[in-house]
């Protein structure tokens, strides 16, 4: 199980495996596919990335398996995959730890700082 730093990395994973663990899988179907490509084409930024794909994440959570067919089935999201979005979230953190440290635990506080300042003044 990899260490994840950012909060929302470590619910969006604790979302996954809940889901995973209670029996009723996560299905992709190719639609979910392409429009993650699109997104990756589209944005270079981290931020509207990680939006899109819990955006497009949510949507297969909610999505009524009366919905899907066979053939547009891309992949099932078990355990296993799951720990290999985990992995990969991991890696990406410590490949820019500063970046991640500083927008998990830094950047909040000093927005929280400024919003008190704000509010005294």
């Amino acid at each position: 199980m990899p260490l994840l730093i950012h909060p929302t990395h470590r619910k969006y994973i604790a979302l996954l495996r809940e889901r995973a663990k209670c029996g009723d899988p996560i299905v992709l179907i190719n639609q979910d596919k392409e429009d993650f490509l699109e997104l990756i084409k589209r944005t270079k930024l981290s931020l509207k990335r990680h939006q899109g794909l819990y955006r497009i994440t949510l949507r297969a959570i909610n999505r009524p398996m009366s919905k899907i067919s066979d053939s547009d089935v891309y992949v099932i999201l078990d355990n296993y995959g799951v720990d290999l979005i985990a992995k990969a979230l991991a890696r990406m953190e410590r490949r820019k730890l500063g970046t991640t440290l500083l927008s998990a635990f830094v950047a909040p506080r000093l927005y929280a700082i400024s919003r008190w300042l704000n509010r005294r003044g």
